[in-house]
């Protein structure tokens, strides 16, 4: 039977409606609830499903999880039974759109949504937590919004992108508890397959674990978050890579994927998605709070607007409540270490001047340049408060070439211009040189530069001469001119036209970059060729990451993260000293690095804590290949940490990508 067959049809008491949507094990219909005279959601199992039992008792167990919870974040169960071969589930019907319809057409949320957001959804889990009940599929298809203030229509989808989720009347319900497992029953689930989606699942539900408490759903629930922010998922490709990335990736930073997100708000969401359920927050609604805490921080202590630059390759990044270790690389902000405003001098006649708006001191400094140099004394005068300290005069650029700025700072054409008409007899002994050339008067020749200082003292007689006084102003003249046309011709020279690399990098890494024009941009031309053979590699993989070297190099690579994440470069290590402190004891089944990898990891706090502990011994010396580019690294692995031929391409600002190797010769 097809899903729209139902349409038209009644299933009980219920006059099926129309198809609403439809997930993994069901399809939710709008239909009438006769008996009571009101619209209802009618969720009905697929019909292929009922012949078997562990799935037909987990759709009934949502209906009983579901109605021992009255929560307003919660959608209410209304009935359940079966009918002419159909089991049902008989609910609230909500009208407003789901998540994941807001983010498919707006792509992704402010923060101040995010927060609001996460807020509501804490509280129904929180509760439902409580009692003893996780929901084990949060996500954004399973989380509807009502009273956004728009009239949502499936047919139009665009009427959400004025929708937004801070408008008081909102209100997150949580929906589909059809995975949903009591913490009374363990083994009511265990079904043989893995159960949950993906993007969302928390390393221990991937795992099988049998205790899974509601640290999945704050796990799930920081997913969630970092969606809405970044327009993405942490971990993306096929669904083996996605799991695997839950399981032995590192989660990027969202402040630094997007600039705009708060540094606070990502290491709050960081947090929640820990790999180990005892390092995230314990309750949906602690995660909420920290939120909330750090929203409310980078309202009042707003970020500087110039980004943070990245880490050197001798720095690691981690994280910012770490212990021990050298910590997140961010730039001192204007709250961080700067020095204490002096307090106002004693017994002053008056209260210190407000300094100046930002946009004020601009429109100062431009009108400034258009007064020329007296005018810019005369604007100083006024506005500048006379008690600081001198400031120093204008200071030209000579290395910049704009020449327009020469005249107004150095020769000052613009007084010595005015008053030649007026003052024609004063410059008579300037000018008299200028047309001839050949005469040269012995008293006058020291005496131009002083001349237009004094008075107009000069003999009536001389001043037919005065006509060629003109004549200086081609020697100014020329200044002006030739500036504007040498700017002109010269500015469209520097930017060159593109040009095939003088080194084309070849093979694999020639396949990746030609068919990658982000990796070709971000990369830049190789300053070298490739080099690499047999034996000039080793890797080790830990819990979150690797560490590779291509010995003809000698450095030392740390990897966080496999798909993609973020890379530092070590030199190769001097040995440890004698009294070098015992690194910590690993737990079973993972050991500790040894050789240059284990010298790295035992001075570094930081790369162990960004690691942990090595999944295997550090590999033979295997296949590899090394390439420089302007902007980055190649690096080939023949092994690529078990999963074969790879290649990893390090950039200049401290992210990687890997890259399967398909070049076959």
């Amino acid at each position: 039977m097809r899903l729209e067959d139902l349409v038209g049809r009644r299933v009980d008491r219920y006059e099926v409606i129309a198809l609403l949507g439809r997930g993994g094990m069901a399809a939710v219909y709008r239909a009438r609830d006769t008996a009571l005279q009101r619209d209802v959601a009618l969720k009905v199992l697929y019909p292929q499903f009922l012949s078997d039992a562990s799935l037909v008792e987990r759709f009934r167990r949502e209906a009983v999880l579901a109605a021992r919870l009255d929560h307003p974040g919660i959608v209410p169960i209304y009935d359940i039974g079966e009918f002419d071969g159909l089991a049902f589930i008989a609910m609230r019907l909500l009208d407003g759109p789901s998540l994941a319809d807001v983010l498919r057409v707006r792509q992704h949320l402010t923060v101040d949504e995010t927060v609001a957001l996460i807020d509501q959804l804490a509280d129904a889990l929180d509760y439902a937590h409580a009692r003893g009940v996780i929901h084990r599929d949060i996500k954004p298809a399973n989380i509807m919004l009502e009273g956004l203030g728009v009239s949502w229509d499936r047919r139009d989808p665009s009427v959400l992108e004025r929708a937004r989720l801070t408008v008081p009347t909102m209100r997150a319900i949580l929906t589909d508890f059809g995975i949903a497992k009591a913490l009374d029953a363990p083994g009511a689930t265990t079904t043989g397959f893995l159960v949950g989606t993906p993007e969302y699942m928390a390393p221990e539900q991937i795992r099988g674990d049998t205790r899974i408490d509601g640290r999945a759903d704050v796990y799930a629930l920081g997913v969630v978050a970092f969606r809405c922010l970044t327009g993405r998922s942490p971990f993306e490709g096929t669904t083996q890579e996605v799991l695997l990335g839950h399981l032995e990736g590192a989660i990027v930073d969202p402040s630094a994927l997007v600039p705009t997100i708060p540094q606070p708000i990502g290491a709050a969401i960081c947090r929640a998605l820990a790999r180990r359920p005892d390092d995230r927050y314990r309750t949906a609604g602690e995660f909420a709070r920290a939120l909330r805490s750090a929203a409310r921080m980078e309202e009042s202590l707003p970020r500087p607007l110039a980004a943070a630059p990245r880490p050197t390759p001798e720095m690691v990044r981690v994280a910012p409540d770490a212990s021990t270790g050298i910590g997140n690389v961010h730039p001192p902000t204007a709250r961080e270490g700067a020095p204490p405003p002096a307090p106002p001098a004693t017994g002053a006649a008056a209260p210190p001047r407000r300094p100046l708006h930002p946009a004020l001191l601009a429109l100062l400094a431009l009108g400034a340049l258009i007064l020329g140099g007296g005018g810019a004394v005369l604007a100083g005068r006024l506005l500048i408060p006379p008690t600081p300290t001198p400031t120093l005069p204008p200071v030209v650029d000579t290395a910049t070439p704009t020449h327009t700025f020469t005249p107004t700072s150095t020769r000052t054409p613009v007084p010595t211009l005015t008053p030649e008409p007026t003052a024609t007899p004063t410059d008579t002994p300037t000018v008299t040189p200028s047309p001839t050339d050949t005469p040269i008067p012995p008293t006058p020749t020291p005496r131009p530069t002083v001349a237009p200082t004094a008075t107009p003292s000069a003999t009536p007689t001389e001043t037919p001469t005065a006509a060629p006084t003109a004549t200086p102003t081609p020697s100014l003249t020329p200044t002006p001119s030739v500036t504007p046309t040498e700017t002109a011709t010269f500015t469209p020279v520097a930017t060159p036209t593109p040009t095939p690399c003088p080194i084309t990098p070849i093979r694999g890494f020639g396949e990746v970059w030609t068919k990658n024009a982000t990796v070709a941009r971000r990369l830049g031309c190789p300053t070298d060729i490739e080099r690499g053979g047999d034996r000039t590699l080793i890797e080790q993989r830990f819990e979150g990451g690797s560490m590779t070297s291509f010995l003809p190099i000698g450095d030392i690579y740390v990897l966080v993260g496999f798909a993609r994440g973020e890379w530092q470069r070590f030199p190769y290590p001097a040995p440890l000293p004698p009294n070098t402190p015992a690194t910590p004891t690993p737990p079973a089944g993972l050991q500790t690095p040894t050789n240059t990898f284990g010298i790295i990891w035992a001075t570094n706090p930081g790369v162990r804590q960004n690691l942990g502990f090595a999944l295997r011994p550090q590999s033979d010396q295997i296949e590899g290949a090394y390439q420089p580019f302007t902007g980055g690294v190649m690096i080939y692995s023949r092994e690529g940490l078990g999963r074969g031929k790879t290649i990893y391409v390090l950039y200049a600002d401290g992210s990687f990508e890997r890259y399967d190797d398909t070049f076959t010769p």
